[in-house]
C-alpha cells in the first residue's frame, strides 16, 4: 500500500500541514524539520500527488480540443 501525507507526517512527528509545506514552500520550513518531514518521505517511498494538489489548488492547468468529426479523420 502507498504512503500517503498522514503516514509521513505521523513518523516525522510533525503535522499534515508541516509535511505539505516542506514539499510545497520548503524555505518556510526549518531546515532541521525539512530534513526529519523528507527522511521520513524518503523511508515511505512517498511522493506528492500531482492530482491531490490539483484537487486543492481547483486548477488543472489543462486544455481541452474538441473535434468533429470532419477533422478527426
Amino acid at each position: 500500500m502507498q504512503a500517503n501525507i498522514e503516514d509521513v507526517a505521523q513518523l516525522a512527528g510533525v503535522s499534515i500541514a508541516t509535511v505539505s509545506r516542506t514539499f510545497k514552500h520548503p524555505d518556510v520550513v526549518a531546515k532541521k524539520t525539512r530534513d526529519k518531514v523528507l527522511a521520513a518521505a524518503n523511508e515511505l517511498n512517498f511522493s506528492i500527488s500531482h492530482s491531490a494538489t490539483v484537487f486543492q489548488a481547483g486548477r488543472t492547468y489543462r486544455i481541452a480540443l474538441l473535434l468533429n468529426d470532419r477533422f478527426a479523420s
